[in-house]
């Protein structure tokens, strides 16, 4: 068996072996979804393993620079892990997981993120789900009462200029760092519907994204925009439709709030994904940044042989592992770490923590 990242012939093989165990149903290929991730420049972070010529497991990896009010964090996806039915149980999806950790961690990534529901598996190779989501069902109700207002313009024209949604993106507290090229290529990702709001001077205000290939029928997952033209924009929507989910940053609380207060809406919050630290150095940097920048001088997390610390007005703490760290500095909080503590020390942890992050539905893998 031989690991590898395919050579350009190898690509197609490749996206048919993807199709194949991913994609049966639909008549466009994997990379059609995922235009970034399967793109010639990251096709040394694509990863698979062959026997005689035929592909058994496959995992890839895309970069993302996340910024964030406590930093720019540079963020590694994992995604579109597969093995082939008659070879699973051999480890080889293990075994491209670990290639691709010691991957990141050589080019300086701090986090590693990957979405799934095999818990234990990912939780013996250091994954822990952590982090934070809002997802609201929005109802179209005959006791909601919002008005759309008729100043505006709306479109369900997927031609969007990406200029004009970068614009729109960067004023976002929590994203990921993106070139209009890449807006130009997730635009055209299959089965996706674009829904935009215009003012009178034709300058885009908001925008909503909804569906993205097989994957988030009915779910808007990437959006932007004031809190005010996005309420617009969700009417209008509502108006095509019964009702629809939207997934937000836990950052956006004037978003979630203003929709609850407009529209009949069920909220809940969930975790964000599978994380595991890599470069704890510069994460460690960056709590002693972000603590300080709220004005707890006296917290700070380290390491030492091996082992994870909570410091605090010089006493320390030790946590369980690493993985508790992680669910400490993005959340949910465990509330058994605070047994025990000082209440002030309880009180600056719950003011520091969690590190506000979140990963875009466009920017998954």
């Amino acid at each position: 068996m031989k690991l590898k990242s395919p050579s350009p012939t190898d690509l197609n093989r490749v996206l048919t072996f993807l199709k194949q165990k991913l994609r049966p149903q639909v008549d466009w290929s994997i990379n059609n979804e995922y235009p970034i991730a399967f793109s010639n420049f990251n096709i040394n972070n694509i990863k698979f393993i062959e026997s005689e010529g035929k592909i058994l497991s496959h995992a890839l990896l895309k970069y993302l620079m996340i910024k964030t009010p406590a930093g720019i964090f540079k963020v590694a996806i994992i995604g579109s892990v597969v093995t082939d039915e008659q070879h699973q149980g051999k480890g080889l999806a293990k075994k491209l997981i670990s290639e691709l950790v010691e991957k990141a961690k050589q080019d300086q990534c701090e986090l590693c993120i990957l979405w799934s529901d095999l818990h234990d598996f990912y939780y013996k190779l250091g994954f822990e789900l952590a982090g934070s989501e809002e997802h609201l069902t929005i109802e179209n109700s005959s006791s909601t009462n919002y008005q759309i207002e008729s100043e505006w313009r709306f479109s369900d024209d997927p031609k969007i200029n990406p200029e004009s949604i970068q614009k729109i993106f960067s004023k976002h507290l929590v994203g990921s760092v993106r070139s209009n090229n890449e807006i130009k290529a997730y635009l055209q990702i299959p089965n996706s519907n674009i829904y935009s709001l215009w003012g009178q001077n034709n300058e885009l205000l908001a925008y909503a994204i909804e569906g993205r290939g097989v994957d988030l029928g009915n779910v808007v997952h990437e959006w932007g925009g004031g809190v005010h033209h996005l309420n617009q924009l969700i009417a209008h929507i509502l108006k095509k439709q019964s009702q629809l989910q939207m997934i937000a940053s836990s950052t956006a609380i004037n978003l979630v709030e203003t929709l609850k207060k407009n529209f009949k809406t069920t909220h809940n919050t969930r975790t964000l994904g599978y994380m595991k630290p890599l470069n704890v150095k510069n994460i460690h940097a960056k709590v002693l940044r972000w603590a300080r920048i709220q004005g707890e001088y006296h917290l700070q997390t380290f390491h030492q042989n091996d082992e994870v610390y909570l410091r605090y007005k010089s006493k320390n703490y030790r946590l369980p592992n690493e993985q508790a760290l992680t669910r400490l500095i993005w959340g949910p909080i465990d509330p058994n770490i605070f047994q025990n503590l000082p209440s002030d020390m309880h009180d600056a942890l719950m003011k520091v923590f969690p590190l506000p992050l979140w990963v875009w539905g466009w920017d998954i893998a």
